[in-house]
């Protein structure tokens, strides 16, 4: 008795849902990154589907969640990547200020603004400081940040405003003696 062999859609239709929540779960990105990372696994399994087609589910199911595994990885070996770079620019940029205005960045300017970026993150939900995080540390484009996060450049605008506001909130608390009051935001 022959088995019926899948058809790539139907491979799709079938293992697509598995993989999305797979990557969702295994990665810490938004939705728009995980859909563009599911459809890199599926356009790989298109490239190689004439070597997988005869092969049972099971077997195309544990590839295809091989595969989203070695593509999360190099998603976040590209992030990694575009962070250090980032930290690098943020350098050579407080160098080029330090050089500039000859001011001394000394350890306690260091350790000021490690605690209110503490501060900041302990104040802020998961998806505040994820927000917080690709704006302000990141630097990515509202673009890319919508797309990320799988919600329209609008949606974006209102969230980040909800995030001014309450930073501006937590920088200015007259009760805390590490205010932080200036036009940081």
């Amino acid at each position: 008795m022959k088995t019926h062999e899948l058809t790539l859609n139907e491979a799709y239709q079938r293992l697509y849902p598995l993989v999305y929540q797979y990557i969702l779960t295994r990665c810490s990105c938004g939705e728009g990154t995980a859909d563009a990372i599911t459809a890199d696994v599926f356009y790989t399994l298109h490239l190689k589907w004439s070597s997988l087609r005869s092969h049972h589910e099971k077997v195309l199911t544990t590839w295809v969640l091989r595969a989203a595994s070695l593509l999360i990885r190099k998603y976040q070996r590209i992030n990694a990547k575009r962070l250090a770079l980032h930290d690098d620019r943020t350098e050579a940029a407080l160098a080029e200020l330090a050089s500039d205005e000859n001011v001394a960045l000394d350890v306690e300017a260091a350790e000021r603004y490690e605690t209110l970026l503490k501060t900041v993150q302990a104040a802020l939900t998961p998806s505040e400081w994820a927000l917080f995080e690709d704006h302000y540390i990141r630097g990515l484009s509202n673009q890319e940040i919508a797309k990320n996060l799988g919600i329209t450049p609008n949606a974006l605008e209102q969230r980040r405003s909800r995030l001014k506001k309450k930073l501006r909130s937590i920088l200015s608390n007259p009760s805390d003696k590490h205010s932080y009051h200036g036009n940081i935001i």
